[in-house]
């Protein structure tokens, strides 16, 4: 029960080496830990130092005078123009109706479009607004005069 001479050695070997272990752990664990916090400063000073200034002008020949790095960079979204350029006279190609499609000829573009995505594509007022950037009221009173014009154009029609 009483530690002898030879048990306390062992443990003390034992300790040592569970020391030197822990020791070597905490250098590592610090090291580790010091370099990450260096490492996020030296990012840190290499972006502040090194920006990316877009409109810093691109002058590798004289013809390129003028233009920017900003110019040279595509953008990832289509704007509502492009996107009505992409599906131009889906519309009018659905429809077999002559009359309807006289109709819808006399739209703008914009209510075309609209007209389109919401009976065509099966969209909501929220969603159309939300990819056109237009407010949803704005949608929804074009959506509706849209269709006040092809009413009345085919009443008119109709009626003669």
């Amino acid at each position: 029960m009483f530690p002898t001479k030879e048990n306390q050695e062992k443990l003390d070997e034992v300790f040592k080496t569970f020391y030197l272990k822990i020791r070597l752990l905490n250098f590592i664990f610090k090291t580790i830990y010091y370099s990450a916090i260096n490492y996020n400063k030296k990012i840190r000073k290499h972006k502040q130092r090194y920006l990316l200034i877009l409109d810093k002008s691109v002058q590798n020949t004289p013809e390129d005078d003028g233009i920017s790095i900003i110019d040279l960079v595509p953008s990832s979204e289509r704007t509502p123009d492009e996107w009505m350029i992409e599906k131009n006279n889906v519309l009018e190609e659905v429809v077999s109706d002559p009359l309807l499609n006289q109709a819808i000829k006399l739209l703008t573009p914009k209510e075309k479009l609209i007209v389109e995505l919401a009976y065509i594509h099966a969209m909501s007022d929220r969603t159309i607004s939300q990819k056109l950037g237009v407010s949803h009221q704005a949608i929804c009173k074009t959506r509706k005069r849209a269709i006040t014009k092809i009413r009345r154009h085919m009443e008119e029609k109709y009626v003669v």
